[in-house]
């Protein structure tokens, strides 16, 4: 968690926030996910009031099963990276597992990592990157000055001395790593 607070922190640097609790507006459709996030989120999961994590964990079966019967097998970006994609443009209007009737992250502190990056542009050593929000957080200006090689660094770092996931080293949907992860 740790790790991933850095990314906020960048977001505070700049002098604009990121996502709040109750905004929703990129809280939709799966996305790949690693090690890390999934085990961050096991835990989180694990720390719900019993009566909404059955029923998160309810919506995780839900959507892990319409997942694999799209992709035909576990999602993982190593299966077939376009297919994976496609699959996630498909299913882009599902609301996230994690969303309460309010539209409020049920996990908001120990969200994934793509969480924390939705809103803006990151620099990758000279390369940089989009994450659109479908409204603008950053007051117009969507560049987050943040060393994500060092911080890939620190994420392998970590999933390094994390038990192996049922779906390997491949990464996955939010729903699909979970629902394997609960099932192993």
């Amino acid at each position: 968690k740790r790790v991933l607070d850095s990314l906020d922190a960048a977001w505070t640097r700049r002098g604009s926030g990121a996502c709040k609790t109750g905004c929703a507006a990129c809280c939709s459709g799966p996305f790949d996910v690693g090690a890390a996030d999934l085990w961050l989120v096991a835990e989180a999961l694990e720390l719900l009031p019993e009566e909404r994590r059955v029923r998160v964990m309810s919506r995780i079966a839900e959507s892990a099963k319409e997942e694999r019967a799209y992709f035909g097998s576990l999602p993982t970006v190593d299966a077939d990276e376009s297919r994976f994609d496609a699959m996630c443009d498909s299913l882009s209007e599902r609301a996230c597992v994690f969303l309460d009737s309010g539209n409020r992250c049920t996990i908001y502190d120990r969200r994934p990592q793509p969480c924390r990056l939705m809103g803006a542009s990151w620099g990758i050593g000279a390369a940089q990157f989009e994450l659109d929000c479908p409204i603008d957080l950053t007051g117009g200006d969507a560049r987050v000055v943040f060393d994500l090689d060092t911080h890939e660094d620190a994420i392998a770092r970590v999933e390094s001395r994390l038990p192996e996931l049922p779906t390997g080293d491949s990464r996955t949907t939010l729903a699909s790593g979970l629902d394997a992860l609960l099932r192993g």
